[in-house]
C-alpha cells in the first residue's frame, strides 16, 4: 500500500529530523534526513527499538506546518539500534528543528575517527524534560570502535559513543530515543553525529554514530535543501539558553 506523503508549509521544505513520532505502544524522536548513495532523500534515521521491523509504521506528531503523517520502516537491523523510515514530506530538508522552533541546518556528518573525546555533543528529543530544555548537551566521554559496527543480534552496535553531561545536569530519557545527536560548527550549522538511544547506569548518553548507519544501510545523511542556508553567520544568530549558537525561526515560519 502506498501511503500519502505530507507536504510542508508551501514554499518551505519539511525538517529532516527532531520531531516526535509514535507507534501504537511508544513514542520517540525522528533523528535526521537520510539519502541513498545517489544523494536523493529517501527518509529519516531513528532507533530500531522504536520501529524494529521493515514495514512497521510510525506516525509523526503534527509540527511546524507538516500534518501528522504515517511513515513506514524501510530498513532495520537487529545488529544495531538503527532504522530508516520513509520521508515525512515529499519536500525534505537537511535541517533539524528543536522543540522551541529553533532550526539547525545540518551541513556535514561525522565519519569514522572524526568525533574526539572531550568534544561537545548535543541532542534534541521529546522527553518532557529535554523538550523544555530544547536540547541536552555534554562531552564525548568514550569513543567506541569505528569499523565493523554491526554486532549480530545484540540490538546495539559495537561503535556507540558515550556522552557525559555536566555534573548534576540532565542528559536524556524516554521519548528522546532516536533523537538527532550533533555538534555545532563555527558558522552556526551542525555536524550530524548520530542518534541518541538511551543512558548508561551511570548517567551517560548512548549515541549510535552516523557512520554505523552508513556501514549498515548504505547511503548517508541528506545534506541537500536547507530551511536556512549555512554560511556566514546570519544577522539573526542568537545564543540559546544552553549557550549554543543557532538561527531562530518561529514554529509558524517553517
Amino acid at each position: 500500500m502506498v501511503l500519502p506523503v505530507a507536504s510542508a508549509q508551501p514554499g518551505l521544505p519539511a525538517p529532516g529530523g527532531g520531531f516526535q513520532a509514535c507507534t501504537a505502544v511508544a513514542c520517540g524522536t525522528i533523528g535526521y534526513a537520510w539519502a541513498d548513495d545517489s544523494g536523493a532523500p529517501v527518509g529519516h534515521v531513528t532507533v530500531a527499538h522504536l520501529v524494529s521491523e521493515v514495514g512497521q509504521q510510525v506516525t509523526s506528531t503534527a509540527f511546524n506546518g507538516v500534518p501528522a503523517t504515517t511513515m513506514t520502516t524501510l530498513k532495520s537491523t537487529h545488529d544495531a539500534d538503527l532504522s530508516v523510515v520513509s520521508a515525512v514530506s515529499a519536500d525534505l530538508s537537511s535541517s533539524i528543528t528543536l522543540s522551541d522552533g529553533t532550526v539547525l541546518t545540518a551541513s556535514g556528518y561525522a565519519s569514522e575517527g572524526d568525533v574526539k573525546t572531550g568534544e561537545r555533543v548535543c541532542h534534541s528529543g521529546w522527553n518532557p524534560t529535554t523538550a523544555a530544555m530544547h536540547e541536552a548537551c555534554g562531552v564525548a566521554d568514550s569513543i567506541g570502535p569505528t569499523a565493523k559496527c554491526q554486532a549480530a543480534g545484540t540490538g546495539t552496535s559495537t561503535c556507540v559513543l558515550l556522552v557525559a553531561p555536566p555534573a548534576g545536569s540532565w542528559i536524556g530519557g524516554p521519548g528522546d530515543s532516536g533523537s538527532p545527536a550533533y555538534s555545532y560548527r563555527p558558522d552556526g550549522s551542525i555536524t550530524v553525529i548520530g542518534n541518541y538511544k538511551g543512558t548508561t547506569t551511570d548517567g551517560k548518553a548512548i549515541i549510535e554514530p552516523v557512520y554505523a548507519a552508513i556501514q549498515i544501510f548504505g547511503g548517508h545523511p541528506y545534506l541537500g535543501a536547507s530551511i536556512i542556508p549555512h554560511g556566514p553567520l546570519p544577522a539573526n544568530l542568537t545564543t540559546g539558553s544552553n549557550g549554543n549558537r543557532s538561527s531562530k525561526l518561529s514554529p509558524a515560519g517553517l
